[in-house]
């Protein structure tokens, strides 16, 4: 996936070919996906919704299997503005929700250990701490508690 540079004003489009109503409910579906990743940074106007034939001026060349009736859906949506995003080079950043909360709740236990009577750490002070000690640390104590 490529990256691309949005500005204010654009528009982040996403369309799929479909045959019949039930494939047209995935490909809106898989649409709306799709820009959303695509707009991670971004605050979006709602998704505006096209349909369009084969002919159609926009459309790309239809696949070359395609059959009769096929229809492009487009979902469009206008960048409103463009949101700070923390940087994803983090090793906490890349952790899923649950393996966060584990490697929270082992830093913690250890910190405790060697710091008796001291407050909890906050989760910023974990995520801290974790970045000090190491992927490689965090990743070893994980695989360790599985």
């Amino acid at each position: 996936m490529s990256t691309t540079i949005f500005r204010k004003g654009d528009v982040v489009e996403s369309a799929m070919w479909y045959r019949n109503p039930k494939e047209k409910k995935a490909c809106r579906l898989a649409i709306m996906r799709h820009i959303s990743q695509a707009s991670e940074a971004m605050i979006l106007a709602p998704i505006e919704w096209s349909e369009l034939s084969p002919e159609h001026e926009r459309c790309p060349e239809p696949p070359p299997d395609a059959e009769r009736g096929i229809m492009l859906l487009v979902g469009e949506a206008e960048v409103k503005e463009i949101k700070d995003v923390p940087n994803k080079n983090r090793f906490v950043d890349q952790l899923g929700p649950k393996d966060l909360l584990l490697i929270r709740n082992i830093t913690r236990s250890i910190y405790m250990g060697y710091n008796q009577g001291e407050d909890t750490l906050s989760d910023d002070e974990c995520d801290l701490l974790i970045e000090t000690m190491g992927p490689d640390a965090a990743v070893k104590t994980m695989r360790e508690m599985h």
